[in-house]
């Protein structure tokens, strides 16, 4: 909520804390090394970043940490500048997202995380570093932006395209949803480095949508471990047979978050994508291919952990509909997306409002 930097950099360090405890303390069995690794790359990066606010603060002169002050002064900042500066800022917020190849944290850490620790992670903090972006790093400093849009441009690809490939080679569950989020927030770069007002309101619908369907499809391996004491893909199947209803959340939930047309995600994807093939053409292609790779791990995992024969490698009899405390979550969930999904007007004319306010400081439009 805050417009003031120093704040701003006091509270974005706050939220490691409790993450950090919430891992290595009710986290699996390497959760220390997860937990440190968590909090070393977060931290080191964040401290790259208060150099870059400090820059910003004595160069602006203004003698207050404000971030809409100091993007008045934008102006008055060198081109190299803002190019040092923009930097330092995007290291900090691209660790937290994260891309590639800052992201080796995130696996580590939601695989160690208990379940409610790995929804506060996706569906929360990951937002943080997007967000930053776009409101700490775009208006103060916007030939920075410019010139590093080749940079955003190629690691929002490589992390949408990587991110979908590992995926698809997960055989742990809990660890095939971490990497694609890897590849989700790629999109939401990728519509942030077309500095367009459609391009910056879907990166910001690809965040609520992301935040929404990625800590189900948490819950849903949280669902799977407790009763079978696995989250291994080749050891599961058949369990729609078993829990036909809990099953049909699972599939809905997996959809949504491959881009199935009328639901939050591909309002969000649809948005990035044309606003990425007005601002860079043909280079469309290359992100879109990854599309191919997210509806294939999506509908692999799928195939494999819900459908098809019961499985003979685990205790399939055990198997029963999920408690209606961790049914209802998911239902809710599931209604939010598709009611974004339907009439994506309710959020998008608000965001398209601020993100017009970001390019007017940035003094693109």
């Amino acid at each position: 909520m805050t417009l003031d930097y120093f704040v701003f950099y006091l509270f974005w360090e706050v939220v490691l804390i409790p993450m950090f405890f919430l891992i290595a303390i009710w986290g699996g069995p390497a959760r220390r090394y997860a937990a440190y690794k968590f909090f070393i790359y977060t931290f080191t990066a964040s401290l790259v970043m208060l150099v870059g606010f400090m820059a910003l603060y004595f160069e602006a002169g203004v003698n207050t940490f404000s971030m809409i002050e100091i993007a008045k002064q934008s102006g008055n900042f060198a081109p190299a500048f803002q190019k040092w500066v923009f930097a330092a800022l995007f290291i900090g917020f691209a660790v937290k997202m994260p891309m590639v190849p800052f992201h080796t944290w995130l696996p580590d850490a939601h695989v160690e995380a208990p379940t409610a620790g790995s929804i506060v992670l996706a569906g929360v903090m990951l937002k943080l570093g997007l967000y930053g972006l776009m409101r700490a790093a775009l208006a103060p400093l916007p030939l920075g932006a410019e010139y590093f849009v080749p940079v955003m441009v190629t690691l929002a690809i490589v992390s949408i395209i990587y991110g979908a490939a590992l995926s698809l080679a997960q055989t742990d569950l809990k660890k095939l949803v971490a990497y694609s989020s890897i590849s989700h927030m790629g999109i939401a770069l990728l519509g942030v480095a077309t500095l367009t007002e459609l391009g910056l309101a879907g990166a910001v619908y690809m965040m609520f949508a992301h935040g929404l369907l990625s800590p189900a499809m948490f819950m849903i391996a949280g669902v799977v471990l407790h009763q079978l004491g696995t989250r291994d893909i080749p050891k599961l199947g058949g369990l729609a047979q078993k829990q036909p209803y809990t099953a049909t959340l699972f599939v809905v939930i997996f959809l949504g978050s491959l881009g199935l047309p009328g639901m939050a995600t591909f309002v969000a994807e649809l948005s990035v994508f044309v606003a990425f093939f007005q601002s860079h053409g043909y280079w469309l292609l290359l992100p879109i291919s990854g599309m191919v790779l997210t509806a294939g791990y999506h509908l692999w995992a799928l195939q494999r952990s819900v459908f098809g024969p019961l499985s003979k490698k685990v205790d399939i009899e055990k198997v029963h509909e999920a408690p209606w405390y961790e049914q209802w979550p998911l239902f809710v969930i599931v209604t939010l997306a598709v009611l974004f999904g339907v009439l994506p007007q309710l959020l998008m004319s608000p965001v398209t409002v601020a993100c017009y306010d970001i390019l007017r400081l940035m003094g693109g439009v």
